[in-house]
Formats: structure tokens, sequence, C-alpha cells
């Protein structure tokens, strides 16, 4: 008995469909990225410091309104409290990416508002006389908030030091994360 060779030369309904199946893809176990317990990010200590410096100087700066050149009323030293609170709250929150987030935003107001000062402050003789000259006085509020270069220049530094601290945050997040972990 001779072998039966194939028959190449099927037509499409003979020849019979192959399954395709699909495997399934694994991906690898994705663990939260979590810090040491006592560990703190640059953002948290940025908002710790700052914040109890700000409660320290809004408190200051009812007893001593000129203290470093700063003009300090009742109004400016009410939002240094209520910001420093707010900062401290976000340093001891625990949350990195709460903390992170708050610097990016509080920095960015912070130092636009140092830049606004030199951009609209002016050459004026309206400064109250318990004040020096300023060449930079902006009435933000007038009679209520009011600036000087002193203040702005604080501002632009506070402003740096909490974007830098959020960015530093943001670069440790980075490398902690598994690839493809995106933050923002």
């Amino acid at each position: 008995m001779e072998p039966q060779r194939p028959n190449f030369e099927r037509t499409p309904k003979e020849i019979p469909k192959q399954e395709k199946v699909s495997k399934p893809v694994q991906r690898p176990e994705e663990k939260p990225v979590v810090l040491a317990e006592n560990e703190t990010s640059p953002a948290q200590w940025v908002c710790m410091v700052v914040g109890v410096a700000f409660v320290l100087v809004g408190m200051a700066g009812f007893v001593l309104p000129n203290l470093f050149g700063m003009h300090l009323g009742w109004t400016h030293n009410l939002v240094h409290i209520f910001s420093g609170i707010a900062a401290l709250w976000f340093g001891v929150n625990n949350s990195l990416i709460s903390a992170e987030r708050f610097s990016y935003i509080f920095g960015a107001i912070y130092g636009m508002l140092g830049l606004a000062g030199f951009l609209f402050g002016s050459n004026t003789t309206m400064i109250p006389p318990t004040m020096d000259y300023d060449s930079f006085w902006w009435r933000l509020i007038p009679g209520y908030l009011e600036l000087g270069t002193a203040d702005h220049i604080v501002h632009i530094l506070i402003g740096s030091a909490f974007v830098i601290g959020a960015w530093l945050t943001a670069r440790k997040l980075d490398r902690m994360a598994p690839k493809g972990t995106t933050w923002h």
C-alpha cells in the first residue's frame, strides 16, 4: 500500500479555521509608593518650616509693624497667620501629593504677588507716617493691605522656596514610582 500524499490544492472551505487564542497580558504587580513612616518630603518640610515662620511673623507683626522693613498691618498679619496654618496643615498631613500640589500653587501665588508688587508698585507719597519711604509701594487694598519692597522680596523668596520644595518632591516621587506611573 502506497502512502497518500497530502492534497495541497484545497478549497478555502476545506481549510480548518484556526481559533485565535490570545494570551492574557501579565502585568507586574504594582505596589503603592509609600515612604518610610518617619520620612518627610521636601514639600512637607517647606510647608512646616515656612508655616511656623508665617505664624510667628504674623503674631509679631501686631507688636512690630515694621519688622525687617516689611509693612505688617492688621490685614497682612492675619493673612500671614492663616497662610501659616494652611501650610502647617499640608506639612503634617502625611500626604506627599497634597503637600506637593499645595506648594506649587501657594508658591506660584506668592511669587506672582512679589513680582506684581514690583510691576504695579509706585513711587508715592501716600505712605503712612510710621513707615519708611518706599519706591515700590503697592496699595493692594488701600488702608488695609499695603506692601513695599521688602514685602515683595520676601514674597518672591517664599514663593521660590515652596516651588523648589514641590519640585524636589515631584522628582522624589518619580524616582520611587514604578515605570509608567503618572502622578499628575
